[in-house]
C-alpha cells in the first residue's frame, strides 16, 4: 500500500478535518436535567435533529473514505448524548392547549379568559427577567434563577447486581447565577432531609450564609411552585435571615 493512500485509509488529509474538532463545532448544547447529568463526564447532546445530519456534516468537509460508523465511534467515545431533554409544562397553559380544540366564544369562556390573564401575568414577568438578565448589577449584588432539578438514585450502576439494590434519593436545588458569579447547587439526600418548604427554605438559608460579605442584595428568580417557593414559610425565613445577624 502507498503511503498516500495509507494516509488517506485513516481519514488524514489536508482538507481533513479532526473528529474532535469538528464535534466541537457543533450548535450549543440545550440544558439537559436528565439523571445522566450525575456522569461529571456526561456531555449534553446538541439538538436532536444534529443527529440525522452529523453523518452529512462529517461527510460535507471531505472525511473521506469515512466509515459510516467511524462518527458514532467517536461520540461514544467522547460521551455525548442524544437525548431529548424532559421539560417542565404549565398546568395553566396545558389545561387551555387541550381546551383550545374545541370551539367557543374566546371573549366569554372562563378558561380563555383565565389564560389570558396568565399569559400577560407570564409575559411581563418574563420581561422582567430578561432585564435584570441584562442590566449590570452592582459589586453587592447578586442575581439568581432557582430550580429543583430532577431527583438523582444513587448509586447510578448497569451491573446485573445493582438492578436490585436500593438507591438512594438526591436532591439539587440549583442556583443559577444570570451574570458572571459561579453557579451554586446545594445537594442533600433523603437520610438528610426531604423537600417540603423548610428544606427548601434551609437551601436558601446556606446560600445567603455562605456568601461572601460583599453582598448585600440577593434576588431570586422562581417557578409558581406553591409547595417550594410560593408558601409562608420561605416569606418568613427570609424576613429572618435578613434580620439575623452573623
Amino acid at each position: 500500500m502507498s503511503r498516500g493512500k495509507f494516509i488517506t485509509s485513516l481519514c488524514i488529509t489536508e482538507r481533513n478535518e479532526p473528529l474532535e474538532e469538528r464535534q466541537q463545532h457543533d450548535e450549543e448544547p440545550i440544558s439537559d436535567y436528565d439523571d445522566s447529568d450525575a456522569d461529571p463526564n456526561y456531555e449534553p447532546s446538541v439538538s436532536p435533529r444534529r443527529k440525522k445530519i452529523k453523518f452529512s456534516d462529517f461527510d460535507d468537509v471531505s472525511l473521506a473514505p469515512l466509515k459510516n460508523r467511524q462518527p458514532l465511534k467517536k461520540v461514544n467515545e467522547n460521551n455525548i448524548g442524544f437525548k431529548k431533554p424532559s421539560q417542565d409544562e404549565c398546568a395553566q397553559c396545558l389545561k387551555h392547549k387541550v381546551h383550545i380544540i374545541r370551539q367557543c366564544d374566546a371573549s366569554s369562556c372562563k378558561i380563555c379568559c383565565q389564560f389570558e390573564n396568565h399569559k400577560k401575568s407570564y409575559t411581563e414577568a418574563r420581561q422582567h427577567y430578561e432585564n435584570d438578565s441584562n442590566q449590570e448589577v452592582m459589586q453587592d449584588e447578586k442575581v439568581y434563577a432557582v430550580d429543583m432539578q430532577k431527583v438523582l438514585l444513587l448509586p447510578k450502576m448497569s451491573t446485573k447486581e445493582s438492578f436490585f439494590v436500593s438507591r438512594l434519593v438526591v436532591f439539587n436545588e440549583t442556583f443559577a447565577s444570570l451574570h458572571k458569579d459561579g453557579n451554586i447547587c446545594v445537594m442533600w439526600h433523603e437520610a438528610i432531609r426531604g423537600r417540603s418548604a423548610t428544606d427548601v427554605a434551609s437551601a436558601y438559608y446556606n446560600v445567603i450564609k455562605n456568601s461572601d460579605n460583599v453582598t448585600k442584595k440577593f434576588t431570586f428568580w422562581v417557578d409558581n411552585c406553591s409547595a417550594q417557593n410560593k408558601n409562608w414559610t420561605l416569606y418568613s425565613a427570609f424576613a429572618t435571615f435578613v434580620n439575623f445577624s452573623k
